[in-house]
């Protein structure tokens, strides 16, 4: 018998690319995050096993969670040891494998070295560079796209970038909820190239770019499977300081007109080809699962232009997940946000859960949610993270 899926969410997944492979320790907030919104692939986990560090979850979530969903297993670290699950991670890396065979996960069902290996080289920033590269090459009018980002891989390197540009982004090749990006401009400050400096030391370059006036973060959602690429859409979404913050929710056509605001998109066809060419030839041949692209639309000369290819995360995103709640649990029109929400003030949280409950309640047509307040994770007076949807 074929064993069954078991979802992880593990939202440390790029602190731990970006780290490497040895004696990584996730920060204590990332640690909160991952306890607090373990419940999360319960929606898109379609019926199968999700891994709970505790198994006591409110009874209060149980019962919203069964409105929709009333076949999802929840199971402990004793779980993974007993049942002999297929792991679906967040996202694949070197400390998740370890941990999970320390959890007497069969090796024959994890990813081998190899594969782990070549995922992380596939997140490293170099590979937007080339799928913006590729784009260049491939598109019919390639004086619309912006300047692929250099990678630079000396500190001199940096210095006469930053001179040659004058405003620029710089990121360190792996990173992750808005960590790792430096906006510079002129000039390098002391604490700016020390960074840099660290960035080339640790991880062999840091990644330069000319800065970009953002009017909307958006991305192309994909998913690899046996060497195929199958396109899932697009997702809408905001951060501050380059972290994520909320997705929009509706209908796939809306996204479009949602942008049409700003761009010709009938450019997102030809980019969407492009790069799901470049996933199929670079990416698919050795990973099978999500690749979530984020683009840009970025001010220009007056108007507005698109980034094709920001970043590159071979992993699940936030913005596919939402997709899947939407298109499995909300009504065909329904519009509204899926958020990620953080309250460090104790009980702050909870406050602000039971309130959205009470002004918010959820209104069902079919078994589908029209409009409404509902938590996706769990909320007590002890949780500061969780991610809700808000529809109407």
């Amino acid at each position: 018998m074929e064993a069954r899926p078991l979802y992880i969410f593990n939202p440390d997944h790029d602190l731990a690319l970006a780290h490497g492979t040895n004696h990584y320790v996730p920060p204590a907030s990332a640690v909160e995050f991952a306890r607090d919104c373990a419940a999360l692939p319960a929606w898109f986990a379609r019926d199968n096993v999700v891994y709970l560090p505790n198994l006591h979850l409110p009874s209060t979530f149980l019962c919203d969670l069964q409105r929709f969903v009333n076949k999802t297993q929840f199971v402990d670290n004793q779980g993974i040891k007993e049942m002999g699950c297929c792991p679906k991670p967040w996202g694949w890396n070197h400390n998740l494998a370890q941990w999970l065979l320390k959890q007497n996960a069969p090796p024959h069902i994890l990813p081998c070295t190899e594969t782990l290996a070549r995922i992380r080289d596939l997140s490293h920033r170099r590979t937007a560079i080339h799928a913006l590269q590729y784009l260049h090459q491939n598109v019919a009018d390639p004086q619309l796209l912006p300047s692929p980002a250099t990678e630079l891989t000396t500190p001199a390197d940096v210095e006469a970038y930053v001179h040659a540009c004058g405003d620029v982004m710089l990121k360190m090749p792996w990173s992750g909820s808005g960590r790792g990006l430096r906006h510079v401009v002129g000039a390098l400050t002391p604490h700016q190239r020390g960074w840099a400096n660290q960035s080339i030391r640790k991880s062999g370059c840091v990644i330069g770019e000319r800065y970009l006036l953002n009017v909307q973060d958006f991305a192309m959602e994909f998913y690899c499977r046996d060497g195929h690429v199958d396109y899932c859409g697009i997702s809408i979404f905001t951060t501050h300081n380059g972290i994520y913050q909320e997705n929009l929710m509706m209908p796939e056509n809306g996204k479009v007109e949602w942008l049409s605001r700003n761009v010709d998109v009938s450019l997102l066809d030809e980019y969407r080809i492009g790069i799901e060419d470049f996933i199929r030839n670079n990416v698919a041949p050795c990973y099978s699962g999500p690749v979530g692209v984020d683009m840009l639309v970025y001010r220009h000369e007056g108007g507005c232009r698109i980034h094709p290819a920001v970043e590159l995360n071979v992993r699940m995103t936030m913005g596919l997940a939402s997709q899947l709640f939407y298109c499995h649990f909300c009504a065909p029109d329904a519009r509204g946000r899926w958020r990620l929400r953080y309250n460090p003030a104790e009980s702050g949280l909870w406050k602000e859960h039971v309130e959205l409950t009470e002004k918010y309640p959820m209104v069902l047509s079919e078994g589908r949610l029209v409009s409404g307040y509902l938590s996706l994770t769990p909320v007590t007076e002890r949780t500061r993270y969780a991610v809700q949807v808000l529809l109407g």
